[in-house]
């Protein structure tokens, strides 16, 4: 299990956090000798040489946090690409050409750093509560909409878990619905775990994470107390929270991603290497697309035709 810490050392550490450009670092193969110059947070290297795998010690020591929680791989290269060729061809607008692509060579793995943030939160909430009632126009039968206002008080409290918020500047919106990771199954860090595979030291602005963190902690409070605050609608709703028991820690969750070309554009896609979800851009038939647009100007001129 990831080991915790305060989140005031987090803090501290951001106030004066600056993205650092690493520099370029020598590391001699352990089976050939030979030198490779590579840059100081990638973690996993191979030799151009004997093609040995090489593991940079140094990468993480890049960064003051190191990561102490590691998801391993659970989706196999082989099955990455399946979970592809399955959803390259869903839906009714893809292009039938779109068999033919091959992304073996383009589909590369790599353990992305996440920071996994925790807080027990008490908020009060004040605000108005509106119910509609029916009012009685003055001698008519018609009737108006009226709104009965009732102030309101009350609390709401949760307990935020293993809200995961990434630390990579190159996964940024490439991830937004890539669905959970079961942090049940998260290890122990251990550079063996990194042999084979891609892995760089977090390079996001730890400042701008964390305000993340916060808004998405502000924004799941304040649609809980919307619920309980309003009956038909509201108004002047009003929180204040009270945060304790914050902790984090800093873990590598797996990730494939590819970028492949198609008729001369460039699209990609990404998936979680350990529940195989999937999210990324794809090509969409232009004959569907003007297929669609056909149908559309038949439609519209027969209803003009209907109103002359």
């Amino acid at each position: 299990m990831a080991c915790e810490e305060n989140i005031s050392r987090f803090k501290n550490i951001a106030e004066n956090f600056e993205a650092k450009t690493p520099h370029v670092h020598n590391l001699n193969c352990t089976k050939c000798g030979s030198t490779i110059e590579l840059s100081e947070n990638i973690a996993f290297v191979e030799c151009s040489n004997c093609k040995a795998n090489l593991v940079n010690l140094n990468a993480y020591k890049f960064q003051e946090i190191q990561p102490t929680g590691i998801v391993p791989f659970q989706i196999s290269k082989a099955k990455a690409i399946q979970i592809f060729q399955n959803w390259i061809v869903e839906g009714i607008w893809y292009d039938a050409d779109l068999k033919k692509v091959s992304i073996i060579h383009n589909l590369s793995a790599y353990y992305v750093p996440f920071w996994s943030f925790n807080a027990q939160t008490d908020s009060v909430w004040t605000g108005y509560s509106g119910k509609y009632v029916k009012k009685k126009l003055d001698k008519s039968e018609l009737h108006n909409m009226d709104v009965v206002w009732k102030l309101k008080i009350g609390t709401y409290s949760h307990n935020f878990k293993n809200l995961l918020i990434c630390a990579s500047t190159h996964f940024l919106g490439k991830i937004n619905h890539l669905g959970p990771y079961n942090l049940d199954n998260l290890k122990p860090f251990n550079f063996d775990y990194i042999v084979g595979w891609d892995s760089s030291a977090f390079d996001r602005d730890m400042n701008e994470s964390f305000e993340e963190f916060k808004k998405n902690m502000n924004q799941y409070i304040q649609t809980k107390c919307e619920a309980k605050l309003k009956d038909d609608t509201f108004k002047d709703l009003a929180i204040q929270t009270f945060y304790s028991n914050e902790t984090f820690y800093l873990i590598l969750v797996p990730i494939w991603e590819c970028n492949y070309f198609y008729k001369g554009k460039l699209y990609n896609f990404v998936i979680n290497g350990q529940s195989g979800e999937i999210q990324g851009t794809k090509p969409i038939s232009k004959s569907c697309l003007l297929f669609l647009i056909i149908i559309f100007l038949l439609l519209f001129g027969l209803f003009l035709l209907i109103l002359l």
